[in-house]
């Protein structure tokens, strides 16, 4: 048995998985701010809202049961992207 390599190694301790409750947030806010990209894509006829409308049902609930949420989108998708709701947009 040669313990020679094994001394030399360097130990590294076991993931506590705190690095990727971390980048929970991140991945969040890229998920709600990748609808605008979508939404533009849509619009322009480059890809169906058929095809994006599975990804996108977690967004969908959340604005229907949370207005700031729901205000967060129509401000993003309308001042940032040029993008109106129409028929699902406030008032």
């Amino acid at each position: 048995m040669n313990t020679s390599h094994a001394l030399t190694e360097p130990h590294t301790p076991p993931s506590s998985g705190a690095g990727l409750l971390a980048w929970f947030p991140l991945l969040l806010a890229a998920y709600v701010l990748s609808s605008g990209p979508a939404a533009k894509l849509v619009e322009l006829g480059i890809i169906s809202e058929s095809t994006l409308e599975p990804f996108y049902v977690p967004l969908v609930w959340a604005m229907k049961h949370f207005a700031p949420m729901r205000e967060f989108i129509y401000w993003y998708l309308g001042c940032v992207w040029n993008i109106f709701l129409g028929q699902y947009g406030p008032g």
